[in-house]
Parts: C-alpha cells; sequence; structure tokens
C-alpha cells in the first residue's frame, strides 16, 4: 500500500509540474511508464553502483556532487593537497629569508624564482586537469560495465523498454561530452543522466522514497543553468524543485519538523537568488540544498 501511495504521489507531482517546462513534461512521460504496482524485489547493488558513479563524475570534474561521495573519496585527496601546500610555502619562506637584505642582485632572483614558481604552478593546475579527465574517462568505462549489468535485472521485472533505451542513450551522451572535454556540457549531461535514477528506483521495493532523489536532480538543474545565466530554465527548475519537495515532505513523520526545516528555508533561499539572477550566489545556496538534502537522506536510511 505505502509503495502504491508513493507512485500516485509521483504521478501527481508530474501533472502538478507539468506545465513547468519540457523536463517535467518528460518527467511525467517517464512516471506513466512505471505506474504500475511496484515490484516486491529489492533494488540491485549494481543501480546503487550506478548511481555512485554518476557523483564521483560530478566529483572529478569539480561540478555540484553529493557530499556523500565528497567525504568519502576526497578526504585523503585534500590531506595531500595540504601537506604539498604547507611544504611548498616553508619552501618559500626559507628562500625568503636567505635573501633577505642581500641586494639588487638577490631581488631580481627572488623575481626570477616567483615567475618560476608561478610556470610551475600552471603546469600542476594543467597537470591536474588532465588528470581528472583520466579520472572521468575511468569512471565512465565503470559505469557502462555497471550499466550493462543492471540491465539483465531490469528484464526480469519487465522494466519498461522506454526509460531503459533513455538512460541508455543518455549514457552515450556523457561519454560523447567527457571524450571530447567538455566541462560544462560533461556535467549538464551527467545531471540528465541522474534524472532517471529516481525512476530506476521506482522499479524496485525501497526502503525510503527515491522521490528525494529528484530532489538533487533538480537542485543540479538550478544551479547549472544559473552557472549558464540560463535563468528562465533554471527558474522552471526551481519550481519542478518547490513542487517535488511539497509532496515528498507528506511522506516524512510530521511530529519532527527539524527534518524539513533546514532544507524548507535553502530552498527558499535559493529561489531568492535566483530571482535575483545572482549568478554566484546561486551556487553557493545550491550546495546548502543539496548539503541539507543530503543529510535528509541519510536519515531516511537510518530510519
Amino acid at each position: 500500500m505505502k509503495n502504491k501511495i508513493i507512485i500516485i504521489f509521483a504521478i501527481m507531482l508530474t501533472a502538478f509540474t507539468g506545465c513547468s517546462g519540457n523536463s517535467a513534461n518528460s518527467q511525467q512521460s517517464r512516471h506513466e511508464q512505471i505506474s504500475f504496482e511496484k515490484n516486491i524485489k529489492e533494488a540491485p547493488k549494481d543501480l546503487e553502483k550506478i548511481e555512485e558513479s554518476i557523483e564521483k563524475i560530478f566529483l572529478a570534474l569539480e561540478g555540484p556532487a553529493s557530499n556523500v561521495e565528497k567525504d568519502k573519496d576526497t578526504k585523503d585527496l585534500k590531506d595531500k593537497e595540504d601537506k604539498k601546500e604547507e611544504k611548498s610555502e616553508n619552501n618559500q619562506d626559507n628562500g625568503k629569508e636567505e635573501k633577505k637584505g642581500e641586494g639588487e642582485e638577490e631581488k631580481n632572483n627572488q623575481d626570477k624564482d616567483e615567475d618560476e614558481n608561478e610556470k610551475r604552478k600552471k603546469e600542476e593546475s594543467k597537470n591536474n586537469q588532465q588528470n581528472d579527465w583520466k579520472n572521468a574517462d575511468s569512471i565512465i568505462n565503470d559505469l557502462h560495465y555497471q550499466w550493462n549489468n543492471f540491465t539483465s535485472s531490469a528484464m526480469e521485472i519487465n522494466a519498461p523498454r522506454e526509460l531503459i533505451d533513455n538512460f541508455s542513450v543518455s549514457l552515450n551522451n556523457l561519454t560523447n561530452m567527457i571524450l571530447k572535454r567538455d566541462r560544462l556540457n560533461s556535467l549538464m549531461a551527467a545531471n540528465n543522466l541522474y534524472s532517471y535514477i529516481p525512476d530506476l528506483y521506482l522499479l524496485f521495493d525501497t526502503p525510503y522514497s527515491p522521490e528525494i532523489k529528484r530532489l538533487r536532480h533538480y537542485t543540479r538543474s538550478v544551479m547549472l543553468n544559473a552557472l549558464t545565466e540560463n535563468w528562465e530554465d533554471s527558474e522552471k527548475d526551481l519550481q519542478n524543485l518547490k513542487a517535488s519537495w511539497a509532496f515528498y515532505k507528506t511522506s516524512i513523520q510530521k511530529n519532527r519538523p527539524e527534518r524539513t526545516n533546514k532544507l524548507d528555508y535553502s530552498i527558499h533561499e535559493l529561489e531568492m537568488v535566483v530571482n535575483e539572477k545572482n549568478k554566484s550566489l546561486s551556487g553557493i545556496k545550491g550546495r546548502v540544498t543539496l548539503n541539507n538534502i543530503d543529510v535528509l537522506e541519510k536519515e531516511e536510511k537510518r530510519k
């Protein structure tokens, strides 16, 4: 009964947001495909791996990734970078102390060293970007194998063919963007691919509503469209986010308002800066909203 209610809510949601734009219309189409009674089978691990890999794409390309993946994958990298930066600063400080008061010749040498340091930093930045793309190449390669493994589970429960084909086409598009080394369009394509994740989870029996993942998709859409100053689509995505959140909230315990207040207000603040067409603050407020979604999903998993 609970699963049926969730699916009914999903269908009502897409009908409510249908006037918001093409993304909402395609959303409604996908929900109509999966409006049958949910299968009692639990979501396979391959689907979880697919979701994790998409988040890793965002992380590798310095996009709006889930904090769950950030916490898991970047701690060691950050520690290494901090140590490296500290060592570099110490070396520079030592060099400055030795050259202090040694005249114009030493000043010229110092300027030369600073130029070399600047060149070194640029070279390191270039190498880091190349490593980011290599990392993305590895992730997208794994993602194709994970998707292939998952399709067998999807076929067992007679998943809608159109949903499967749409994900496959979107995966190919993301792969092409990564191969072209197009960062912004790669992030857009990754978010489009993620838009199918909630629908795939809806095919299975889940301990909590996968609609929370749609909140993540819409929030990222708001941020990415704001990044390109596509304010019209950013505002449409914001309306979809608000509508999705309004329905999802009804499935959360009403005697625990603290679980919803933070996300409520972060969405409100995101709306304000989008209405102001503030590009920088849209990114900041969007990340706060993503963080609140992550926290809420963790609580739902524990519940």
